[in-house]
């Protein structure tokens, strides 16, 4: 029992860190854009919000 909640929690452990890479990346994108003067607006997909 204890090796399945282990497997569990590792699981568990790497969708947040999944999670939070994937935030990473989409914050470093926005920065990149912010600093090189580009528009953060026109990198909003709307069909992304809506699925």
């Amino acid at each position: 029992m204890i090796d399945l909640l282990d497997a569990d929690t590792q699981l568990r452990e790497a969708e947040v860190r999944e999670l939070t890479a994937r935030y990473d990346v989409v914050l470093a994108t926005y920065r990149l854009y912010f600093s090189s003067g580009k528009s953060l607006i026109a990198t909003v997909n709307p069909t992304e919000e809506n699925g």
